[in-house]
């Protein structure tokens, strides 16, 4: 089919039936979101009490295999997860198969047909799921992702490492080109699974041979239509926020920003439903048209417009609370930036190479709370300041500093974004932040290959000897070196750095956390405030999630990028659409 034809056909499908796709597709995830996340935090709760933890972390992952019953839950999570996953796809599918072939297929038999698809998943075909649902989340499988899996990708952290060099940037965009390209060629796995009987690991095969060619038809009929959606939705979203603008010109008008508010997020809920029926709609019709799919269903029945007025009024039911939910929201938000502590993550590292006295300098200037740095032990057991083992990022040279003495290090020329500076101890940072005011977060970098036996010990003594004991904070991602600490030296501050949680941070003996942007959630905050504690997030660059952050109930941020969190602080005039940051939108 030409790209013309095919846009054409799906926009039309999508015209004739789009109150009916909109308005199920909407009832179908809502309710599927609901009922499935509770099934899977129980299912969640099952697999840490059958492996005795209280979270899943980078350090515990692997002890979550090491007992049969933790296994099977690990088992039993993942079949539950598909079958959620098969259900929301096989509504939509369903959906839009009966419509563009006038056929009714009953609910009861969708969610039969699913129970049938997940017998196929025990055995070997489980491992292609797996395969599969790992292959999806890193590119949402080009929109066409499930509520379960469209808020999952790769930490910042973890590309904002890789993308500080040249051969990161290289390899992470040929990755992603990699993903995008197989994601493209596995299009049609959920659909050919939901509707037809062939195994998963068939279709894998149906769905590589039927994009073999033409592949670029579809990625140009869903940009196409995508980018002519979001235009039109776009331009309302603009329309509307004028008329606000003028409206509180008069004056704060709290109603008419709960409307507003309440307009948008249902236009910006319509905008990624249509996005993925574009996509649903648009593999039916192609799969018709090779003559792939078996005739299913029967003759659509009569029942639709009364279906329709149940749906209609629990979607009015759904957009009065939502209403109700923004107007308390509003009336009681947040205040931007109010006793959030700023850590500014290796000094500023656009005013200097990172972990410099110039970096260091660059960060005074914009007044900062905190100034984080990284420390390590050389040869000789003395501390410089670096963030890498190896000095090869920065330095240029292929050498690790525990092979080398102080002397060997400290002066060293590094260079990062055209700024040039020379490696210096910690002794030499301490003073010049002393020189500047600053406190600091310390971050100590324990070698994998281990430390000498006075580790612990010459922390102390070197917090004491510098006089920052009191001031500043010690955190790393070693938790039995922040244990120890705490217990030699009660008076210094030590935080738990956590890249990767999944559950309730445990019962351990430190003063605050700092959790990665990816692993944050409302519980954490609840959990620190009955226990007394602190917590931070990082590290938080992006402007959305900063006006989020400054919004939210934690104790500070760490974050590179300083003058726009003042910038964001300073800023008192409210801007809708900071709140629609906040909620997550």
């Amino acid at each position: 089919m030409k790209t013309k034809a095919l846009i054409s056909n799906t926009l039309k499908n999508i015209y004739e039936n789009k109150f009916y796709f909109v308005t199920v597709s909407s009832t179908i995830q809502f309710f599927i979101i609901l009922f499935g996340k509770i099934i899977l935090s129980f299912l969640f709760w099952v697999i840490l009490q059958a492996s005795g933890q209280v979270n899943i972390t980078k350090d515990n992952f692997f002890h979550l295999f090491t007992n049969i019953y933790s296994v099977s839950a690990i088992i039993f999570f993942i079949i539950i997860l598909a079958f959620l996953i098969f259900l929301e796809f096989a509504f939509l599918t369903f959906m839009a198969y009966g419509r563009i072939y006038n056929t009714n297929i009953e609910k009861k038999e969708i969610i039969k047909n699913t129970f049938e698809k997940i017998k196929m998943l025990f055995g070997v075909q489980i491992i292609f799921f797996i395969f599969y649902f790992i292959i999806m989340i890193p590119v949402a499988n080009i929109g066409l992702s499930s509520v379960f899996t469209e808020n999952i990708y790769i930490p910042d952290f973890i590309t904002g490492e890789l993308t500080k060099t040249t051969t990161g940037i290289i390899g992470y965009i040929i990755g992603t080109i990699i993903l995008l390209y197989i994601n493209l060629r596995l299009i049609f796995v959920l659909p050919l699974t939901i509707i037809e009987e062939h195994k998963l690991s068939e279709n894998i095969k149906i769905s590589w041979k039927i994009t073999k060619k033409h592949q670029f038809r579809l990625i140009w009929t869903w940009i196409v239509l995508i980018l002519l959606f979001s235009i039109v939705i776009g331009f309302f979203v603009v329309l509307l926020y004028g008329i606000l603008l003028l409206i509180r010109e008069t004056g704060e008008h709290l109603l008419t920003s709960s409307i507003f508010l309440t307009i948008v997020e249902i236009l910006l809920f319509f905008m990624a439903a249509i996005s993925k029926i574009v996509i649903i709609v648009s593999l039916v019709v192609v799969l018709g048209k090779k003559k792939i799919l078996e005739e299913k269903g029967k003759k659509l029945s009569k029942k639709e417009k009364k279906i329709s007025k149940i749906l209609l009024v629990i979607i009015l039911i759904s957009i009065i609370n939502l209403f109700i939910f923004n107007y308390n929201f509003l009336k009681n938000k947040p205040i931007i930036g109010k006793n959030i502590e700023v850590v500014a993550h290796r000094g500023y590292v656009h005013g200097g190479v990172e972990n410099s006295l110039e970096s260091l300098e660059a960060a005074a200037k914009l007044k900062p709370n905190y100034v984080e740095l990284d420390i390590i032990t050389t040869k000789d057991n003395k501390f410089v300041v670096s963030h890498d083992y190896d000095l090869k990022r920065l330095a240029g040279i292929k050498k690790k500093i525990k092979d080398l003495n102080a002397d060997e290090i400290i002066g060293k020329t590094i260079k990062q974004n055209g700024f040039v500076s020379k490696i210096v101890s910690f002794e030499d940072f301490v003073k010049k932040a002393k020189e500047l005011n600053v406190n600091l977060f310390v971050e100590l970098k324990p070698h994998k290959e281990g430390e000498s036996p006075d580790y612990i010990d010459k922390v102390i003594s070197k917090m004491r000897e510098l006089g920052i004991d009191k001031t500043s904070k010690i955190i790393s991602l070693n938790l039995k070196v922040l244990e120890e600490i705490n217990k030699k030296a009660p008076e210094i501050e030590v935080g738990y750095i956590v890249p990767i949680l999944f559950g309730n941070f445990g019962n351990n003996n430190v003063d605050f956390y700092l959790v990665e942007d990816f692993s944050f959630s409302e519980n954490m905050v609840i959990q620190v405030k009955k226990e007394n504690k602190k917590l931070y997030v990082w590290t938080v660059n992006n402007e959305n999630k900063i006006v989020k952050y400054l919004q939210e109930d934690v104790d500070g941020i760490i974050t590179d990028e300083l003058e726009l969190v003042n910038e964001l602080k300073n800023n008192k005039q409210e801007n809708i659409f900071s709140i629609l940051d906040t909620l997550g939108l």
